[in-house]
């Protein structure tokens, strides 16, 4: 007579609960790498839009030739083209959006059409506590600059900014201490 040899209720049961602690090992574990994927892309997308922010920031107040520094608001008048007539001149402003989606940028006069709209509307871009988005610094031997500060918040990710921009166009800049002129 032949037996039939299977696995007892025990076995079985035994079987299903080692595969079922290894499926919640795996998955927790894969969560774990998705979660910590998802915050890395939050760091680096926020990283981006800030850098790329004050990089914009910092193109138009290279060409500044006057700069109205308030503490969230900035007016720039920047040299858009240089003609044998003369400079040609635009005002770029830029401050809060009143939702703080983004960071208004206005663009009016000079080169090209005007402009209005918010830079990273996806983000929320705001000064950073009480210290103000915009102030005007004067630097060594009499030079001018602007130093930014900025709070940029993308998902569960903020990060604070802060960077000094030299205004090499602001006629400030162009006097040399000292300098008397020619005798």
């Amino acid at each position: 007579m032949k037996t039939r040899r299977g696995f007892t209720l025990v076995e079985t049961a035994v079987g299903v609960l080692l595969a079922a602690l290894l499926l919640g090992i795996g998955f927790r574990l894969l969560s774990s790498g998705m979660r910590s994927s998802r915050q890395g892309f939050e760091v680096l997308t926020n990283l981006q839009a800030g850098t790329l922010l004050l990089s914009r920031i910092e193109a138009d107040l290279q060409r500044a030739r006057a700069v109205n520094a308030q503490p969230a608001g900035l007016r720039i008048e920047v040299v858009d083209d240089v003609r044998a007539s003369g400079p040609v001149i635009g005002v770029v402003t830029y401050q809060e959006t009143p939702t703080r989606k983004g960071l208004g940028r206005k663009k009016t006069g000079g080169r090209g059409p005007d402009e209005d709209h918010a830079l990273f509307p996806e983000f929320e871009v705001r000064q950073d506590g009480n210290v103000p988005m915009f102030t005007e610094v004067l630097l060594a031997e009499g030079k001018y600059g602007v130093l930014v500060h900025l709070q940029v918040t993308g998902g569960s990710e903020t990060r604070r900014y802060e960077k000094l921009v030299f205004c090499g166009n602001d006629p400030r800049n162009f006097t040399v201490p000292g300098w008397q002129g020619e005798r």
